[in-house]
């Protein structure tokens, strides 16, 4: 049922890299900020990671570095300052701030960004939390409330990020539906993990948990090890599980709400169902939904998929409705590898175009474009390390390891619009 498709047939085409790797390849790359300007131990934060914007324009993202040691973590601003092109960094949060760290530490998701402008997101320290952070009425001041404390009954662990419906259209979060998220262990059986919903109480300031789905109850079939989630319009829930599935090297699956309350599992597609993986094996990325409702990620190469002598490689493929998959690419056939062996998160502007990462590039599939390669040999170098933002029909945002003071930095990449 599934075919492994010729990649330059596929409608979404990664181009291959045949310029140097210090060309920009028609994009411009600008570092707009680099951590730990003021010296060890880097109060104000280094190893930056997980980016997104507000409605004004600000970005928000997450940090190392904090209080009392230095993997508490942070929460910190970039705003536009008059002068175009440059930017006002502070930090918004420090967790641990509170007695024994009640407050939770080490932030495990990217931020999410409701009407208001509070921020969503969850740590994974001392089981972990899920939070709220609140601005004031002129920004001046933020503060900071755990809406859900993890245990050993409800689960452990929040590492995927916070969805909703609306997200992949590019909505901000309404603030009053549900958010939907995972936990890497689950108490029945320690570490398969599971898929919550987190619903405010209309006219309090309590919030309902409930567990939709828990992995690997029995006998894994049904996966194990979930990533983050995408919604569609009809509140169906997919997602990829990392492991178990059949031959116990990961899933594409849907969780649907039924009438008369809740969820049906559905398997999508069992990787390693072709001869020698041809469709790839243990997902590594969350799913992205195109407009046409097909779902796009990436995947570890078969057990013949890469080239030898290569430093590995990943696929990248298509789900459509009906579950049936194609690879649209393989990252990584030439033994030199100049756009990157492994393909991180995807990202959708919403027409059609599909960022995404390796370790030294930064591409776009559909256009047959690569917008810039990394030339890490330098020392102001941001090799991109968590999933991009588009900030605007023509600009990227992301972070990146080492930067000027060799402790990660903020970039940006400017390119021409794509068609739409």
């Amino acid at each position: 049922m599934r075919k492994l498709s010729n990649i330059f047939a596929a409608i979404l085409l990664l181009f291959t890299v045949t310029v140097p790797a210090t060309s920009a390849s028609a994009a411009d790359y600008k570092v707009i900020h680099n951590f730990c300007s003021e010296g060890a131990p880097c109060p104000n934060g280094f190893a930056g990671f997980y980016v997104t914007r507000d409605a004004a324009g600000n970005i928000y993202g997450l940090a190392d570095g904090g209080a009392s040691y230095a993997y508490t973590g942070l929460i910190w601003e970039l705003s536009p300052k008059p002068t175009p092109g440059k930017w006002a960094y502070r930090v918004l949060y420090r967790f641990c701030s509170k007695h024994d760290c009640n407050d939770s530490f080490m932030p495990s998701t990217a931020l999410t960004i409701d009407k208001a402008g509070n921020l969503y997101g969850a740590t994974c320290g001392n089981g972990g939390v899920i939070y709220r952070l609140s601005p004031n009425a002129d920004r001046s001041a933020w503060s900071y409330r755990v809406l859900k404390r993890f245990d050993f009954q409800s689960g452990e662990q929040p590492y995927g990020e916070l969805s909703y419906a609306g997200k992949d259209a590019g909505l901000l979060y309404d603030g009053v539906s549900p958010l939907y998220g995972e936990t890497e262990l689950w108490p029945s059986n320690g570490t398969n993990g599971s898929i919550f919903q987190l619903t405010p109480v209309a006219g309090t300031q309590a919030w309902k948990y409930e567990t939709v789905h828990h992995f690997c109850v029995t006998d894994c079939l049904d996966g194990e090890n979930p990533g983050s989630l995408t919604v569609d319009a009809s509140g169906n829930l997919y997602g990829v599980a990392k492991g178990g599935g059949a031959y116990g090297v990961g899933l594409v699956f849907r969780l649907s709400p039924k009438p008369n309350g809740g969820w049906k599992e559905t398997i999508v597609h069992t990787f390693c169902s072709e001869a020698n993986c041809a469709d790839g094996q243990n997902p590594s990325s969350s799913l992205v939904m195109d407009p046409s409702g097909n779902l796009i990620g990436t995947v570890g190469p078969s057990n013949t998929g890469c080239v030898a002598g290569a430093p590995g490689c990943s696929f990248i493929y298509r789900l459509s409705p009906d579950g049936h998959e194609t690879i649209v690419y393989k990252t990584c056939q030439t033994t030199s590898c100049p756009e990157g062996a492994s393909a991180g998160s995807l990202v959708s502007d919403g027409t059609g175009n599909i960022y995404g990462t390796t370790g030294t590039a930064v591409f776009v599939l559909r256009k047959e474009k690569t917008l810039k390669t990394f030339n890490c040999a330098a020392q102001n170098c941001g090799q991109p390390n968590t999933p991009l933002i588009i900030y605007n029909p023509t600009t990227l945002i992301g972070t990146g390891g080492r930067g000027l003071y060799g402790q990660g930095s903020v970039f940006e990449i400017t390119h021409n619009p794509l068609p739409q």
